[in-house]
């Protein structure tokens, strides 16, 4: 754990330390169901993260909608104390309902034909999120961050959408489709790791300081 996270946010820079929602039960048993609540483990997990973010510094919670996530942040505001507020612009991508009633086999070969359209601009099956949606979302949510009053916010939201938000914050509008793939494979997101981002005014650029630190889960 790095010494750094518990000293004082620099003045006039925003910080946001974006938090994983603890293990759900759609997590714990490989299912594909929509929005589902926190598994036991998860509800132990979100204690563990509302004990370490008792020790930040911050000024408000601002949660995904989505019912795994609402509960770790209220797990966190009954700890800290902290205003909460929800956002459905922090909700994880967005995937067909119909997909949780296909076989095992069949919803394997229709994610391979999902990933393998990702990259093909335009490209759009139901109400899945294609890579333009999820990128102007994640544009959407840091500016949202950035219009905010309050200099420190814990945000919990999702693995997938986390990848998408840290690839636009990085890379701006050179953030591609085949780059937001690679980060979906290369980036891993334990269930409440917290990654922390911040925001330097000078040089009008995020910086992430630290990604899915999960020293808290031992």
């Amino acid at each position: 754990m790095s010494s750094r996270e518990f000293d004082s946010p620099v003045p006039h820079m925003k910080r946001v330390y974006f938090v994983r929602h603890g293990q759900s039960t759609s997590n714990a048993g490989n299912s594909r169901v929509g929005d589902v609540p926190l598994s036991d483990a998860g509800k132990k997990q979100a204690a563990m993260i509302a004990d370490r973010c008792s020790r930040l510094q911050f000024d408000l919670i601002i949660s995904s909608t989505l019912r795994r996530a609402q509960e770790t942040a209220q797990i966190i505001q009954e700890k800290t104390g902290k205003p909460l507020e929800f956002s459905g612009l922090l909700i994880e991508r967005k995937h067909p309902l119909k997909h949780q009633d296909l076989s095992e086999k069949k919803y394997n070969s229709l994610q391979a034909e999902l990933d393998k359209n990702f990259t093909t601009p335009g490209y759009q099956y139901h109400e899945l999120e294609n890579f333009t949606d999820l990128n102007m979302r994640a544009e959407k949510v840091l500016t949202m961050l950035l219009s905010r009053k309050e200099e420190n916010i814990v945000v919990v939201s999702h693995g997938t959408f986390l990848r998408v938000i840290a690839g636009h914050a990085i890379f701006g509008t050179d953030f591609t489709a085949k780059m937001c793939l690679d980060l979906f494979t290369g980036l891993r997101t334990r269930n409440t790791g917290i990654t922390i981002f911040e925001y330097d005014e000078a040089k009008s650029v995020w910086l992430v300081v630290t990604w899915n630190d999960h020293a808290h889960l031992g």
